[in-house]
């Protein structure tokens, strides 16, 4: 039955997500990894079709085994028609067209040539259902006042091929229009769109998007500068980026891909490239899920860097500044995204998945978001926190697994989360003494004084969470804070459980009296628990419990009060109820 229902997770016939079980989806995400170079299809394909192996994930699962779950397989061979990658046209056959002061529409399918300046006009394509039009543009410039330059208004698919060593431009200088065709970028498709070939594209739309297709959007090669009032490209059903070199500003998102219409689409992959973005929105905003093989990201500013229902980072290196979270999946704050929709609740139908990359994250909201799960198989991590009290470096409402990779994460102690107890891989979240200082410098050793993880946040920090391949149960460890020293005893893989962790983290029995994690001395492991010392379920106090501090404060340095113990992990609070989640 299992075996079944992981492999319907995806469509044969195209890509296509199915609602499974949050449950499985949580284990399912181990397997959403996998890249290789960009392949493709033959030029005939028409949809993408994305497989994944038909092992019994289920009854294979543990987490002993999750680096052998989380290896390579999901087919990407299809994302992309060998048309798609090659940018190459016939001269020969081609049909070579001199732009001047006339709109250029083109009714029949084949390759035209385009050179020249356009001053206040567009290229419309109104072609058969059927027809593959190839749009070569060489050195050509075209301005409309108030519409798209390039208009698809019908064809099966339209390929935009930037013809080698040529640059050119296209813009929009007022406000669109209003039409039928809701036309709202510099570049509109109403059909499948690829753009290819190795020259550059300069794209300015102070009044709208950048590059609009309302079917899938295709760009595997090129450089691109796009200005936008709002997102600089967008795709409906997908945004698929095999490779290229792109520096993007946005009003809205840097690259969007949503569709409302079918949960099964509205998807960003990205094979390669270089990716420069700047965006008022999200940098990188997926509906669906977001696959990130590899490339170069750099996003210096946003509202939150990486967003998606499903997030996977194979590979590349990825630096976010963000106002709010560095990679979310689950929605955030911003009512532009997906927040408040059904598709991104609070359940077990969202995940993240790293398995390598080196990746940077600086924020004021969360560094790493996930309303569901959390899966880490390898990369180098290192998050830059809020310095607020409402956000954690690392903030997950399900299971969040490390296996592998380093990671070091910095930020306030009262929304701090380790990783789950199940995890197989030694993780270590202490709380200093005092609060550190930007460039006070973090570093791990062993008992032999060998420096095993070192960092320097760029932001005061009173949490501190560690992991990395050499931290093993039983083993002794040092961690520095600028002249702050912190011992720790590693008596189990998991040391140290913040106020956020759901029940069941592990640790030393103080571990829960990590300084700052809990503004009163009741407050448990538990995600959210809140409650008086020492009360039962009936409100009584429990002797066994001991005294709190006389100023209401908890100790720092992961000990617990005097002459009492810490209620075990996941009890309820004084009134036994669960408070409403994020409360």
């Amino acid at each position: 039955m299992l075996n079944t229902i992981f492999k319907g997770l995806f469509d044969t016939t195209g890509t296509s997500f199915l609602a499974v079980p949050a449950f499985l989806l949580c284990i399912a995400a181990l397997v959403m990894a996998g890249c290789g170079a960009a392949t493709s299809s033959t030029d005939t394909a028409e949809e993408s079709t994305i497989g994944t192996s038909t092992a019994n994930i289920a009854d294979s699962y543990s987490a002993d085994n999750i680096s052998e779950i989380a290896a390579p397989a999901l087919d990407a061979d299809d994302m992309f028609t060998d048309r798609d990658l090659s940018g190459e046209y016939d001269t020969s056959t081609a049909e070579y067209i001199t732009l001047s002061d006339a709109n250029v529409t083109i009714k029949e399918e084949g390759v035209y040539i385009l050179s020249g300046s356009l001053t206040d006009g567009q290229i419309i394509i109104a072609a058969d259902d059927s027809a593959k039009v190839q749009l070569v543009l060489d050195q050509a410039h075209i301005t409309s006042s108030n519409s798209a330059a390039i208009f698809v208004q019908s064809a099966d698919k339209v390929f935009i091929t930037l013809a080698e060593g040529s640059e050119n431009t296209l813009s929009t200088s007022g406000e669109y229009v209003e039409n039928d065709f809701h036309i709202d970028g510099v570049i509109f498709s109403k059909s499948d769109l690829t753009i290819n070939g190795s020259g550059s594209l300069t794209i300015d739309s102070p009044y709208g998007h950048g590059i609009v297709s309302k079917d899938d959007l295709v760009i595997t090669d090129g450089t691109y500068s796009i200005t936008a009032a709002s997102s600089a490209l967008s795709g409906k059903d997908s945004i698929r980026i095999a490779d290229g070199n792109f520096d993007l500003t946005a009003g809205s998102d840097g690259i969007h891909s949503n569709n409302e219409d079918d949960a099964e689409k509205g998807f960003v992959y990205i094979e390669d490239g270089i990716f420069t973005i700047h965006a008022e929105d999200d940098g990188i905003h997926a509906g669906g899920f977001l696959w990130i093989c590899n490339g170069t990201i750099d996003i210096p500013s946003c509202y939150e860097g990486l967003e998606g229902k499903n997030v996977t980072i194979d590979n590349g290196t990825i630096s976010v500044v963000a106002e709010d979270d560095g990679i979310n999946a689950a929605g955030g704050a911003d009512e532009s995204g997906m927040a408040g929709s059904e598709s991104f609740s609070e359940n077990g139908d969202v995940y993240i998945t790293i398995n390598g990359g080196d990746i940077s994250i600086n924020v004021e909201g969360d560094g790493i978001d996930a309303n569901g799960c959390l899966y880490f198989t390898g990369g180098n991590i290192t998050i830059d926190g809020s310095t607020r009290g409402d956000n954690g470096a690392l903030d997950y409402d399900g299971t969040a697994l490390i296996s592998g990779g380093s990671f070091i994460a910095v930020g306030s102690s009262r929304m701090a989360q380790n990783f789950s107890d199940t995890s197989t891989q030694g993780s270590i979240l202490v709380t200093p003494e005092n609060s550190a200082n930007a460039g006070d410098t973090i570093t791990l050793k062993d008992s032999d004084g060998t420096t095993l993880l070192e960092f320097t946040p760029a932001k005061t920090y009173d949490s501190i969470l560690i992991s990395c391949p050499d931290i093993t149960e039983g083993s002794s460890y040092t961690i520095t804070a600028g002249e702050q020293e912190i011992s720790v005893e590693m008596t189990s893989l998991i040391y140290g459980s913040g106020m956020m962790d759901g029940p069941g983290t592990t640790g030393d029995p103080g571990m829960m009296s990590d300084p700052g994690m809990m503004s009163d001395p009741g407050m448990m492991g538990g995600r959210g628990m809140r409650g008086n010392p020492g009360m039962n379920g009936d409100n009584s106090m429990n002797s066994d419990m001991g005294t709190p501090p006389e100023d209401g404060t908890m100790p720092r340095g992961g000990k617990k009060p005097d002459g009492g113990m810490m209620p075990e992990d996941g009890q309820r609070p004084g009134d036994g109820m669960m408070p409403e989640d994020g409360q």
